[in-house]
């Protein structure tokens, strides 16, 4: 049972690497050590070696925190006073749970581990409403600079403050604000559409690029508006403008082939004879047939020009997209004798020739590979924004 026993430990410890509380303080992962060792003490508190290792690393870490504290105060850059917020919870967060295992004693000698146990709240309050009140005032100034790369560190700040104080004084307007400075505005310009011989309306394309613009997470700071909604909203001067056209496309080109097979079959039962004996025999022959195979495809292609300008007119990007759509039919007849033809070309034969589908349907299944393209390229481009 103890090998059993022993081998069960190993395997636990080699899934879970080095993260006894022995190894853990070694390596100077003085927190690590405490989550360890409190861990095992609950289930067993009279482990001598966790709680020495507790008892240490207690106070490393609480020497380290306040040795940063120190020097930050010491430094005077209000900046730091969210960093200063952060090492007090941390303190306080390590009291309680070293406290959840308190009192310990070590068995070999009796010694009752005194660890200290201080009341952070109002250097934690004091700290917190500090680093509020910087986080606010830098945010504004870096908002006054009427820069987009600026009002995105506003915005970032202003979300700090808010996830310190909820409703510290206009935070939800002022994120708003920086938000808006931040964000890439988008404008899709609507797709035109040219055909002289055809009725076509390039609707379905077009709301699926916008569709997938308006819901894609391309990044935090981008906005795509269609024409439209950029006027009513009084975008006037987009800061990108995303100009889809196609080049040139077509749409149901037919094309039929006619293929004739001359067929014959040997050896096939073509009678039966009667014998002098009164039996009877079946009679032997070759069959023809003139089978006649159509195949008739109608073509659906375009070229899609895709590109991105800036507020001054600058290409920022410019792709060509080609798509396709083949649809195709095929039906059959034969002349002569049925059994010279195989399975394959007897259903053939008994197809009949099929309408193709309305040339808006055939316009919408050529498009398809287009916007997966189309679709791929914005992700890509705004990724980095």
């Amino acid at each position: 049972m103890k090998k059993i026993i022993s081998i069960l430990t190993a395997g636990v410890l080699l899934a879970t690497g080095c993260t006894s509380p022995q190894k853990m303080y070694q390596k100077g992962n003085y927190d690590g050590a405490i989550v360890q060792a409190v861990k095992k003490l609950r289930k067993n508190p009279r482990k001598e070696k966790h709680i020495l290792t507790l008892e240490k690393s207690y106070l490393k870490s609480n020497e380290q925190d306040n040795s940063r504290i120190n020097f930050l105060k010491m430094e005077g850059n209000p900046q730091s006073w969210d960093e200063v917020y952060s090492i007090y919870n941390n303190l306080k967060l390590r009291q309680e749970r070293v406290r959840s295992v308190t009192p310990l004693k070590i068995p070999s000698t009796g010694r009752v581990i005194q660890f200290s146990f201080i009341d952070y709240d109002q250097e934690i309050i004091s700290a917190k409403k500090k680093a509020a009140e910087y986080l606010y005032n830098h945010a504004q100034t870096l908002l006054d600079r009427n820069d987009r790369e600026s009002a995105k560190k506003a915005y970032f700040e202003f979300k700090r403050v808010k996830e310190l104080y909820s409703n510290f004084m206009d935070v939800d307007a002022m994120l708003n604000k920086a938000k808006l400075a931040a964000t890439i505005k988008v404008v899709v310009e609507p797709i035109p559409m040219h055909s002289r011989t055809l009725e076509l309306s390039n609707e379905f394309f077009e709301n699926k690029i916008h569709e997938f613009m308006l819901g894609m997470q391309a990044g935090e700071f981008v906005r795509f508006y269609s024409r439209k909604e950029a006027q009513s909203t009084g975008i006037t001067q987009p800061d990108h403008t995303i100009i889809i056209k196609f080049d040139d496309f077509i749409v149901g080109q037919a094309f039929v082939k006619e293929e004739v097979h001359h067929l014959s079959k040997d050896s096939v039962v073509v009678g039966t004879v009667k014998l002098p004996d009164g039996t009877t025999a079946n009679v032997y022959n070759t069959v023809k047939a003139e089978f006649h195979h159509f195949k008739k495809t109608i073509v659906s292609k375009g070229l899609l020009d895709f590109k991105i300008i800036d507020a001054s007119g600058r290409v920022l990007t410019q792709d060509k997209f080609p798509g396709g759509y083949d649809w195709f039919c095929e039906w059959g007849f034969f002349n002569g004798d049925e059994r010279a033809l195989n399975d394959k070309q007897k259903k053939i034969a008994k197809l009949r020739e099929m309408p193709p589908p309305p040339p808006q349907d055939l316009f919408i299944e050529f498009t398809k590979p287009i916007y997966s393209q189309v679709t791929g390229k914005v992700k890509s481009f705004y990724s980095g924004y």
